[in-house]
């Protein structure tokens, strides 16, 4: 093999190779979007005991800012805030209530991942002593944005069940 095409064919293998290698950290770092099915399933299985409720939350107090120089946010630590919205009773989401919550995110340098301050989402409310605390992270995936009525519906029979298949209408 000559000097020259053996240099050819590390460039086409150079070539195929390196968009691999490019990407590899970025789906490494990528998050799929939240299901009624995760969202549920990853809160059923947690020893933890959990509230659903749907809505938003407003702070009560300032929300933490990434600052770049110490590559932290700060305040470091939980925030306090207000749910605002429907908890899941027996028969489905009872009417309107507000309940003081702490919020706590899990950052991806200065990515936090979705917080319901003006779009409602699916919630889940950790109790923990005598308030309850919404853990949130870069992924978003703990909570279901957006969540249409029929989402709703199929988080109540996940609740009957005690369990959340597959939908057979997500294929």
């Amino acid at each position: 093999m000559t000097e020259h095409r053996a240099g050819r064919i590390c460039w086409w293998l150079l070539g195929l190779c390196l968009p691999t290698l490019w990407t590899g950290e970025a789906s490494a770092l990528s998050c799929l979007p939240p299901t009624v099915e995760s969202v549920f399933s990853h809160h059923h299985d947690s020893p933890d005991r959990y509230v659903m409720g749907v809505g938003t939350i407003a702070p009560v107090d300032p929300l933490p800012t990434f600052n770049p120089h110490t590559l932290q946010h700060e305040p470091p630590g939980r925030f306090r805030a207000t749910f605002e919205g429907r908890l899941v009773g027996k028969t489905g989401f009872d009417p309107s209530t507000q309940l003081p919550i702490s919020v706590e995110r899990a950052c991806f340098d200065e990515v936090c991942g979705f917080l319901p301050l003006a779009r409602p989402a699916v919630m889940f409310l950790e109790e923990e002593g005598d308030g309850y605390v919404l853990h949130t992270n870069y992924c978003s995936d703990t909570m279901l944005p957006d969540p249409t009525e029929a989402d709703l519906d199929r988080l109540i029979v996940c609740l009957r069940e005690d369990a959340c298949a597959e939908s057979p209408a997500a294929y």
